[in-house]
């Protein structure tokens, strides 16, 4: 009696808990006790507090865990597409038995998918505390590295820069007209407007029009009207902000090297921080490389971490001579070489040993082997750090050194970048000549890149399915569930135990 008052103060559908069957296939009775949907669903009705919604006019919405549990359990078993899933909702037995008696549509499901980051971020907390439950450490001792996947965006949709100008002055055009005959239908008592009948042309076919002689008959939808209003004002924004490219079907998307292949397509990024096997961390992004990254990734690790984070490994992209300073000087082990060590760490030394310039004491000058005085030409800052440059006095044509000085055709004097952490860096880079060092920099790879392999590879994930940076991130945080939801599942298995048992 409780329960039923319950259900009906809520603006929610009724959700019992799982329970048998009277006739028909029971999935209460025939999925195995160590199935998969099992877990899911104890997890979720565990982590997931649905936000109070107060009982309204209209059909009550179904309970937010239901379509969480069908969306996880789909992105566990590598089906993506909505339409499979709800699909599934009506045949097949761990379906079944995570949405009871509801048969979600896709709509419901796609949109789960996209808007549940609050919701999904509740349940990795939950999750991290479970895996520590269960007896999968935190250490502190955190790994790093992203992956990146191509977005949704169509490739009719984008634009290239050399393009913008062309595409920004046509949908201009397309536009004006629109507006001319509107106006002209308006004079002639038209009760149709050409911006609100049928459309009879694409997007597409609009992008492959540009710099072409335009259709005067155009006949345009209103939503397409809109389409074209938001096209405009999407050159309008990659212009000023000088991308190279632009999808007009997800604004938010980049150009990046993209998969194994590191074909240049839109795309967006997953960063993962991993803790002895864990996902401690995850977000997602949309710029190209990791460089600036480590430093955030750390700050982001540590807010999240209930132990102190010691140890930090990170790739030759995230190397950075200013937030690698800042690092080492909070007191933390850092493994992130850049990209010389790297390659002396794969390849061995190669090559001649580098031509060292003296600071000359008591001038803001440097001396080369030969004698010749460097003197200070300019500032900058990159990385950072500040580098100051330093130009020869003289011509090195001449010198002995000179065909290995004067690398740049044409160049007839010498320049070197100090770096105002050089002494600093210098001294971390050269840890890596230590084999153990070296060691705890390979361990790397298994610590972290395991996450994009089970992504890739178990989940089936291969791209994006949804559109926006924001949706982007609700899916992010679905993937890191899956992730580690899948991590507690394997280690359950192997200790032949069931959650009950092992957070007992």
């Amino acid at each position: 009696m409780v329960s039923a008052r319950l259900f009906l103060m809520s603006g929610y559908k009724p959700y019992p808990p799982a329970g048998p069957l009277l006739i028909g296939y029971d999935p209460f009775r025939d999925l195995p006790p160590d199935h998969l949907a099992w877990l899911v669903d104890e997890v979720v009705d565990q982590s997931v507090t649905p936000p109070p919604k107060p009982v309204g006019a209209g059909q009550p919405e179904r309970d937010p865990r239901l379509l969480l549990k069908v969306v996880l359990y789909s992105c566990l078993t590598g089906v993506h597409s909505s339409r499979r899933m709800a699909q599934n909702c009506s045949e097949s037995l761990p379906y079944l038995l995570l949405v009871r008696d509801e048969r979600p549509c896709h709509t419901s499901l796609a949109t789960a998918r996209r808007s549940n980051k609050a919701l999904l971020t509740e349940l990795f907390c939950r999750l991290k505390q479970l895996a520590k439950q269960i007896g999968l450490p935190f250490l502190g001792r955190i790994t790093i590295d992203s992956s990146k996947f191509a977005a949704r965006a169509s490739s009719d949709s984008i634009v290239a820069a050399k393009d913008f100008d062309q595409a920004i002055a046509d949908f201009e055009g397309i536009l004006a007209m629109v507006e001319e005959m509107d106006e002209r239908e308006d004079a002639e008592g038209s009760q149709v407007h050409t911006s609100t009948g049928v459309s009879r042309v694409q997007m597409r076919e609009i992008l492959r029009s540009i710099g072409k002689e335009r259709d005067e008959d155009l006949k345009l939808s209103k939503a397409m009207v809109k389409r074209v209003e938001a096209g405009l004002k999407t050159l309008k924004m990659a212009k000023a902000a000088e991308l190279s490219h632009v999808s007009l079907t997800d604004p938010d998307a980049r150009m990046m090297p993209v998969g194994i292949t590191k074909k240049r397509r839109m795309g967006y990024q997953l960063e993962a921080v991993t803790d002895g096997g864990n996902l401690l961390a995850a977000a997602t992004g949309n710029h190209a490389g990791d460089g600036g990254r480590l430093l955030p990734l750390v700050e982001m690790a540590k807010e999240v971490s209930q132990v102190a984070i010691t140890h930090v490994t990170a790739d030759t992209g995230y190397y950075s001579g200013g937030q690698i300073h800042e690092l080492l000087s909070s007191g933390l082990e850092l493994y992130v070489p850049d990209k010389g060590a790297a390659h002396e760490m794969r390849f061995g030394e190669q090559g001649t040993e580098p031509i060292e310039f003296t600071k000359i004491e008591g001038r803001n000058a440097y001396r080369c082997p030969q004698g010749n005085i460097l003197g200070y030409a300019r500032a900058d800052k990159s990385g950072g750090q500040r580098y100051f440059e330093y130009s020869a006095k003289h011509e090195c044509t001449g010198c002995p050194l000179a065909e290995r000085c004067l690398t740049k055709k044409d160049a007839k004097r010498r320049t070197i970048s100090i770096g105002e952490f050089r002494d600093e860096l210098k001294t971390y880079l050269a840890r890596f000549k230590d084999p153990e060092v070296r060691q705890r920099y390979m361990d790397r790879g298994p610590a972290v890149e395991t996450v994009f392999a089970v992504v890739r590879l178990l989940f089936g994930f291969d791209r994006w399915h949804v559109l926006g940076e924001k949706a982007i991130a609700s899916e992010g945080a679905l993937l890191a569930c899956a992730f580690q939801l899948k991590k507690i599942q394997l280690h359950l298995k192997k200790q032949g135990k069931t959650l009950k048992e092992a957070t007992a």
